[in-house]
């Protein structure tokens, strides 16, 4: 299967559908990226990444963990030891239960990240990949310095990152994979 081919993979939020391809690491330590987007915090558990999400020019920090797979939803404190990982503090605002599609377990609920008196919320997914491993999905969305889109500026995103002074590597491998489930786009 080709790049494209894999790249053809669909979320259905309501009417929105985002395309998006899901990389997944070649070897402990190394990085699968699409432009230098790819970055991983020593502490996370094996297979977590923090990823930067390009669409339409905005760009949307994401991480992604790795969890047991009995473990259906990641609690408070779990999003605190994140949090924590991340240089930042967590306060809960609520919880946001929301079903995807045809799609196999799915919990989403929501946060706030304050970071430098800058809030962000934070949407917390659950989903199984292809091979039945159980991810997590963080999706921080910048809540109050946001464009028009409501992700958080690239510039933002590097002066986020740079205060952790995280170490962007290459893809140096051609591996690809689905990290979520394939959804119809019709």
């Amino acid at each position: 299967m080709s790049v494209e081919d894999e790249s053809k993979f669909y979320i259905r939020e309501g009417k929105q559908v985002i395309t998006e391809l899901e990389r997944v690491l070649g070897t402990e330590g190394e990085y699968i990226n699409i432009s230098d987007t790819y970055f991983k915090y020593p502490n996370m558990p094996k297979g977590s990444t923090l990823r930067i999400r390009e669409c339409e020019g905005s760009y949307t920090p994401t991480l992604k963990i790795q969890m047991d797979k009995n473990k259906k939803r990641l609690e408070l404190e779990d999003l605190v030891a994140i949090g924590k990982e991340l240089g930042v503090t967590l306060n809960s605002i609520g919880d946001i239960s929301r079903n995807y599609e045809r799609m196999l377990t799915i919990e989403q609920r929501r946060y706030v990240l304050k970071y430098n008196g800058v809030e962000f919320a934070v949407d917390n997914v659950q989903y199984l990949d292809n091979k039945g491993n159980n991810f997590f999905e963080v999706n921080i969305f910048e809540a109050e310095l946001k464009d028009t889109t409501g992700d958080i500026t690239r510039r933002g995103v590097q002066e986020l990152l740079s205060k952790k002074k995280l170490l962007i590597k290459p893809c140096k491998q051609n591996k690809y994979e689905l990290g979520m489930q394939k959804i119809n786009a019709n």
